[in-house]
């Protein structure tokens, strides 16, 4: 479920963490567009579904940064196999490109 939820925000382009996370951070007042994204999703499902919730509300749920940071590396590997494996297996293919500053 974490690798769901790890894949849901990629997709979306939500932040994963807000800057500043910690319980003397002015973010503290900020809702869910900016703040603990992963951790908010994480709440949500565990909301709706009870195996989840279970293993999520345990002192050890996996959802620290270290955690979130590991998964989106893994993610990312998984999509780059992918994404080679894709060419390799046409003859032509285009790259497009866009610079951005």
């Amino acid at each position: 479920m974490l690798v769901d939820i790890v894949l849901f925000v990629s997709c979306q382009g939500i932040g994963f963490r807000g800057h500043d996370e910690t319980k003397d951070s002015l973010n503290q007042d900020i809702k869910l567009t900016t703040k603990k994204n992963f951790k908010e999703f994480c709440k949500l499902l565990a909301k709706s579904n009870e195996e989840f919730g279970k293993k999520f509300n345990l002192k050890t749920n996996y959802s620290s940064h270290i955690i979130q940071d590991e998964l989106i590396n893994i993610c990312a590997d998984v999509e780059k196999e992918i994404i080679v494996k894709d060419i390799e297996d046409v003859e032509v293919f285009g790259i497009i490109c866009d610079e951005v500053r």
